[in-house]
């Protein structure tokens, strides 16, 4: 069964499914360049965009101990809103006095004015 680019299949013999939301060929990253190592993720390294924004994110997530999940979100994944299909950049679920929630991240910029932001 496939649901918006996650894709769940049926362990054999087992009542569990696996879940699959990325494709292989989305997570080529070179070590030590463009992924970081982490404990907190559905994978053992992150692969992050920028050393001065995602990387440090990545690592304040990954030595948060309310943080009990965390990635980035690849590009074909979208959620509905009032304005139409976005992407977010992450995924973050927490447990937080024992309260459980899962937020998207919409973007990680490193700068403070809309002036910075570029077009499209």
């Amino acid at each position: 069964m496939e649901v918006v680019g996650i894709r769940y299949t049926r362990l054999e013999g087992q009542e569990h499914f696996f879940l699959e939301v990325f494709e292989n060929n989305e997570l080529i990253a070179y070590l030590e360049n463009n992924a970081i190592a982490v404990d907190n993720s559905v994978y053992d390294h992150i692969v992050y965009n920028s050393d001065t924004v995602e990387l440090p994110f990545a690592k304040v997530l990954d030595d948060d101990p309310d943080v009990r999940l965390f990635f980035k979100i690849p590009p074909r994944f979208t959620i509905e809103t009032p304005i139409g299909t976005y992407n977010p950049d992450w995924a973050v679920y927490m447990d937080k006095d024992d309260e459980e929630k899962l937020y998207f991240v919409i973007e990680t910029k490193g700068i403070n004015t809309l002036y910075g932001l570029r077009d499209g």
